[in-house]
């Protein structure tokens, strides 16, 4: 994205903060995010935070999409939430077929960023009584992929909620030109650390908790230096389309979702219990097309001509990272 000079501040802080920066959309030490609302205008919710009217949600045809603000004050987060259900509760009363969700920090991450459980205890059961079809963050400047159905594996945040009928996508795809995570310090080097998620069985309404070691990536795991590279100065990105996380031990356990227990190979313990699929340290893009009663979601290397997609990204194993996503007839 372009940098984006914020000429009547700049004074005031220096230019080395006076910019809007990616997907940062706001003025930083000033978080009303007045600048974000001018290039972006929508019926934003109110608040009563200082950071005003940062969340909200369009429909366009059979597409209704919920941009939530993940850096809002702590006390508008159950405001937020209870808007987000009525939200997604009247876009599919009044007839939308598909419905997404946008948020800047991740709620699950293998890479830098940790895992967010209170956003995940909010938006996961969300997700599976309102049939979301994905949900896309960014933070993390990579590729993630998980395919979760809530429920599903016999837990859930509270022992009322409803397992759900389908999964829903969820993607990291954070790179829009910014430094890749593999170049960040810690990226390969932070010590291994616990994530704890406190949910309910499925089967008896018990109280169950889980520990899951996250593992930094792998620096000696490289997949290519080259592919998926044209359009990046090779100077300040040598090698960042080069590191992968591919939980399975081969093409033939990926297909069976057999997962490792080898964390060489699987940074991430939590990627089996909320179905981790690839990610991937490149920049990248996710084209999201709908045709009638189908969604299929790709996710590209930025390395095609004007007016051409960029090369699909695939897995070690073989398997395109392109999901369809088809209503019931």
């Amino acid at each position: 994205m372009a940098t984006c000079d914020l000429d009547p501040l700049a004074p005031r802080l220096g230019d080395a903060t006076a910019h809007n920066r990616g997907y940062h959309d706001y003025y930083y030490g000033l978080p009303s995010a007045r600048y974000f609302k001018t290039i972006f205008p929508a019926p934003y919710e109110e608040q009563q935070s200082l950071r005003k009217n940062t969340w909200y949600s369009a429909t366009i045809g059979p597409v209704h999409i919920a941009v939530l603000d993940t850096e809002a004050d702590r006390r508008d987060f159950d405001r937020q939430i209870a808007w987000l259900d009525d939200d997604l509760h009247e876009a599919r009363a009044g007839g939308t077929e598909w419905l997404f969700i946008a948020m800047h920090r991740p709620i699950l991450a293998s890479t830098t960023a940790s895992e967010d459980e209170r956003w995940a205890r909010a938006l996961l059961p969300l997700t599976a009584e309102h049939g979301v079809v994905a949900v896309f963050w960014g933070h993390d400047h990579a590729f993630e992929h998980y395919e979760y159905r809530y429920g599903a594996n016999g837990f859930v945040f509270d022992p009322e909620d409803q397992p759900a009928a389908e999964p829903v996508h969820l993607f990291t795809t954070g790179t829009a030109g910014a430094r890749v995570d593999s170049l960040y310090a810690g990226f390969f080097t932070h010590r291994p650390y616990t994530e704890v998620w406190d949910l309910y069985s499925t089967a008896t309404g018990e109280p169950v908790r889980f520990e899951f070691l996250q593992h930094p990536w792998r620096e000696d795991r490289v997949r290519t230096a080259g592919e998926g590279t044209r359009f990046q100065l090779r100077s300040e990105y040598p090698k960042a389309g080069s590191y992968y996380s591919y939980p399975f031990e081969s093409a033939a356990d990926e297909a069976a979702g057999s997962y490792s227990d080898d964390p060489a190979i699987r940074y991430a313990e939590d990627a089996e219990f909320f179905g981790y699929t690839y990610g991937e340290t490149s920049i990248h893009y996710l084209w999201v097309e709908i045709d009638g009663s189908s969604t299929t979601i790709t996710a590209h290397y930025a390395d095609g001509e004007p007016g051409e997609h960029g090369t699909v990204i695939t897995s070690p194993g073989g398997t395109p990272m392109r999901w369809t996503i088809v209503t019931d007839p």
